[in-house]
């Protein structure tokens, strides 16, 4: 009886030392998550296109939950009518680097805050207008002429963005991202923008 006993304790000691062993591998296994990200962004003051990487580690402690960062590259493509004047034209591109807290809603959701440093340049062209003016006797001429006037200059900001992913069961590489987003910056014509921002990317 005492052997059975012992054989009985053993086993079961057994199965639970293997199954944490399973389970830790398991944890170890998938406790980092990474993904890449093509984005079209729209907001109040411009449209966009990005890439996007994120890298997030999950908690041991708390596996519903990770941390991680982000890096992107973004162009913006247009602006709102009006915010730009008429004679000048002026390009944006700049990156972001920061970090993301997320939350593991089930197995198909995600909640991601994120906060982001901005840093790009922006490129501008004026179109000037000059006009002179020749006397001759009883009569004057105006003469309109035009150039191009050309200035580059580096933008800083902040970037706040919270996104919702959805991760399909029929195709599990793929995430698909929804977004709302606030920024400010210091470029001419373009300080500040807030919008929403859709996501597709695959995991690896």
């Amino acid at each position: 009886m005492k052997k059975n006993s012992t054989c009985t304790l053993l086993i079961y000691l057994f199965f639970q030392l293997c199954g944490h062993t399973v389970y830790s591998q398991d944890t170890t296994m998938k406790r980092m998550t990474n993904a890449l990200m093509a984005g079209c962004r729209a907001g109040t003051g411009a449209l966009s296109v990005s890439a996007k990487y994120s890298g997030s580690v999950r908690l041991k402690q708390f596996p519903k939950y990770s941390a991680g960062f982000n890096l992107s590259y973004e162009r913006i493509l247009g602006y709102i009518e009006g915010l730009v004047p008429s004679n000048v034209g002026t390009t944006i591109v700049f990156g972001t680097a920061g970090a993301h807290a997320r939350y593991q809603i089930n197995s198909q959701l995600a909640f991601q805050p994120e906060f982001s440093l901005l840093y790009g340049q922006q490129d501008t062209k004026k179109l000037i207008k000059v006009s002179t003016v020749q006397y001759q006797p009883g009569f004057q001429v105006i003469t309109t002429s035009y150039y191009e006037q050309k200035t580059s200059k580096k933008v800083v900001g902040g970037h706040l963005e919270q996104h919702l992913f959805y991760y399909p069961k029929k195709v599990k590489p793929l995430v698909i991202g929804f977004s709302v987003f606030e920024r400010f910056l210091d470029a001419e014509y373009y300080d500040e923008d807030m919008g929403a921002a859709l996501y597709l990317g695959l995991l690896f």
